[in-house]
């Protein structure tokens, strides 16, 4: 099996997570937002070539386990439909409580609502209207 042969690769890499706190606070000081009632998602642009993924799930949506679950079906819907989604964004997805969805309707909330809040403009901070 040559390189052309290999199909590619999918896995979700390590490149492709938002991880620090300092990155998902410029990502939520831009105020890029959609909502539904699975998931609220924030978008800001990474200038990279690629997309990346942060998940942020509170205690109330259910306990470790429910939250782990929920965590492997956003991660993989993210894995396997990131050529859909645009490119060079930062998405956080942030779980609102209830019962925790398939990975289909994950992924079909993921691609929708980070299509609506790349489109919106940042909403104003009250303090920029000072």
């Amino acid at each position: 099996m040559n390189d052309t042969d290999k199909p590619p690769d999918r896995r979700f890499q390590k490149q492709e997570r938002v991880r620090l706190r300092s990155e998902f606070d410029r990502i939520y000081a831009q105020r890029r937002s959609a909502s539904n009632e699975l998931l609220t998602v924030y978008v800001c642009e990474n200038g990279l070539a690629w997309s990346r993924l942060g998940m942020s799930i509170s205690r109330k949506v259910g306990g470790a386990v429910v939250r782990n679950l929920i965590r492997r079906r956003i991660r993989e819907a993210f894995r396997k439909n990131k050529s859909a989604l645009p490119t060079e964004l930062d998405i956080v997805c942030v779980v609102k409580p209830g019962l925790p969805a398939s990975e289909a309707q994950y992924a079909k909330s993921i691609e929708r609502l980070t299509s609506t809040a790349q489109c919106r403009r940042p909403k104003p901070r009250p303090e920029d209207k000072l």
